[in-house]
């Protein structure tokens, strides 16, 4: 069917139009004439009225019609547009066409108006279609250039019969390094390794003609000398009427890389799974069980009746004394609790074995999916933890059943911590309690030991470990021996460390041997001094009475000269008795005094 026939014409003589018309009533096809006599008219005609065809059968002068034909060629390019003209006027119909007109007709020559008016309309649809096919060619292009040569993924065509690239697109020109003009001067068998030629060769004698779309994986050589692993995606095309194949590839060395080191990654943690000392058992959300390791069975993760069996329910396994407690634990877990808990476990030969359980969920993609249950063994832990608690303990003991003082501060001269016998000191003499944190120079101290214990500590804290000596009276008479020590934490002095010692029965004895020896040295000078003298005396008269020729009244004035000296002797061995009685009492005193300020000082510690 004849599409319908819409004619705009431009007539000012009506005549004319008559004439005109009744050759176009041989186009039975023709549905509507538009006729307007006027440039303005014929403007507004071509915004409202849709023509097949124009006719323009008025030439006043070539401006005019030239116009329209410009008018006409804005709002439609390639519409038909034939002018009618007198004979007189053919050479300006003839410049009018030259400005974009299809053809004209001399007034004489209406009669053949149908047929110039089908030619000019099949010429019409003649050029929209070489239009369309010019537009669908360069939208081909277009998708070819995209699709093909400007895709991201390397591609090429092959010969199929002679293996030579027919055509290569950018991608696989960046990838292999080689110019597309050298691509293009080769064949398949230029980008395979040389051990690999047989194998290549191989393929084709097996498949010489390969059918649908093949996916395989290819060693190639590049450019440079680096071999890759390639996925090839082929099928069979037409190309420049030769039979060929289509290539995509895709670079998979690093993906099978990657998937080598998953599989390897796989196979440790699989490893790592069945030979941990730790036993975990996994169970999906209806307690069935999914999986379990070695460990879950040695260390009996829960007390068991038989060994337990992938896809079959926890609770089929469970000492049935257990049951309900396990699905309690299990509930909890599949709602998000993560449930912690120890066992004792005695055997028959009274050892004692400590497990350690964590019943946590498993999430996929934020859902829980099921619970994990893993158990160690903790007993060789527990034992430390005992022994570190009874030496925590001893140490507790010895450091808090001492009357020396023990405490420790950080830099900032804050207490760490102390034993008790400094916690009650200074509670007695600052009124504070001995408190981690609380300031050792603050408090009802002396200024000046503040002042001295803060160099003290600085020393300390500066590194030095050193002993200073102590004195006080008040309230009682007190000897220390004060040694500050630096606490290290790395290479860094964090604090420091603190013992006082109690010297005073020390220093008491010291002082009691002083005077001891003192006293002694005082009765070896007596002795040495006030008895030499006598005693020499009755040796010369011994000597002298010893003679025989002596007469009577010689010895009389011997014996005359011995008991004065006797007298003396009594003398000096009455005063060596009170010096020692004297002693005596002063020892006596001081031993009572000691005893009392013992007592004293005891009392206030306490």
């Amino acid at each position: 069917m004849k599409k319908p026939l819409h004619l705009l014409l431009y007539e000012a003589d009506a005549l004319f139009d008559a004439a005109l018309l009744g050759a176009l009533k041989q186009f039975s096809w023709v549905e509507e004439c538009k006729v307007v006599n006027s440039n303005s008219a014929f403007n507004e005609a071509l915004k409202e009225f849709t023509p097949n065809a124009i006719l323009f059968a008025t030439i006043e002068d070539i401006s005019s019609c030239t116009d329209a034909v410009t008018s006409a060629r804005k709002h439609y390019k390639a519409i038909p547009f034939i002018i009618i003209v007198d004979q007189e006027c053919e050479n300006i119909a003839q410049k009018v066409i030259d400005s974009g007109a299809n053809d004209y007709l001399t007034r004489a020559n209406v009669p053949h108006l149908p047929v110039m008016l089908k030619s000019a309309l099949k010429l019409q649809q003649t050029e929209m279609e070489k239009e369309r096919l010019s537009k669908s060619l360069k939208n081909t292009k277009n998708n070819y250039d995209t699709i093909f040569l400007k895709g991201p993924l390397p591609k090429w065509i092959y010969d199929m019969e002679t293996l030579r690239f027919l055509e290569v697109n950018n991608a696989a020109i960046a990838k292999y390094g080689y110019s597309r003009e050298e691509f293009l001067q080769m064949t398949l068998l230029d980008i395979r390794p040389k051990e690999e030629m047989p194998l290549l060769m191989e393929y084709f004698a097996n498949h010489p003609v390969p059918k649908g779309t093949l996916k395989e994986q290819w060693r190639h050589i590049k450019k440079n000398g680096e071999i890759i692993m390639v996925e090839t995606i082929a099928h069979t095309v037409l190309f420049d009427n030769r039979k060929a194949r289509m290539v995509t590839l895709q670079d998979v060395t690093e993906i099978n890389k990657a998937k080598k080191q998953i599989l390897q990654s796989e196979s440790n943690l699989k490893i790592i799974f069945d030979n941990t000392s730790e036993g975990f058992l996994l169970l999906d959300e209806k307690a069935n069980i999914v999986t379990f390791n070695n460990s879950a069975e040695v260390y009996s993760l829960i007390k068991k009746i038989k060994p337990f069996e992938i896809g079959k329910s926890i609770f089929e396994f469970i000492d049935p004394k257990r049951v309900e407690a396990f699905k309690d634990i299990v509930a909890s877990a599949l709602t998000g609790e993560k449930i912690h808990f120890e066992r004792c476990i005695k055997s028959k030969d009274d050892s004692i074995t400590w497990l350690d359980f964590s019943v946590t969920p498993v999430y996929v993609e934020n859902e829980i999916q099921g619970v994990c249950v893993t158990g160690r063994n903790i007993t060789y832990q527990k034992h430390i933890e005992e022994q570190r608690e009874f030496d925590r303990s001893n140490l507790k003991a010895l450091i808090n059943n001492t009357h020396d003082f023990m405490w420790s501060i950080d830099r900032n001269f804050k207490l760490i911590t102390s034993n008790e016998a400094f916690s009650k000191a200074f509670k007695i003499i600052t009124g504070n309690e001995a408190v981690q944190g609380v300031d050792v120079t603050a408090g009802k101290f002396n200024p000046n030991s503040i002042k001295v214990f803060k160099e003290y500590y600085q020393r300390a804290l500066d590194g030095e470990s050193f002993t200073i000596s102590s004195y006080r009276d008040i309230p009682f008479v007190l000897w220390s021996d004060v040694s500050f020590y630096p606490i290290y934490k790395q290479e860094e002095v964090i604090g420091a460390a603190i013992f006082s010692r109690d010297v005073s029965q020390r220093i008491h004895a010291e002082e009691e041997q002083k005077a001891y020896t003192r006293s002694l040295e005082e009765m070896l000078f007596k002795i040495s001094h006030k008895l030499r003298v006598p005693i020499a005396n009755l040796i010369g008269l011994g000597n002298l009475a010893e003679e025989t020729d002596n007469t009577p009244e010689e010895l009389k004035v011997i014996m005359g000269y011995i008991k004065p000296t006797i007298t003396v002797l009594d003398t000096f061995s009455r005063d060596l008795t009170r010096f020692i009685e004297e002693i005596l009492i002063a020892n006596k005193s001081e031993v009572i005094r000691k005893e009392k300020e013992a007592v004293k000082r005891s009392t206030k510690r306490k």
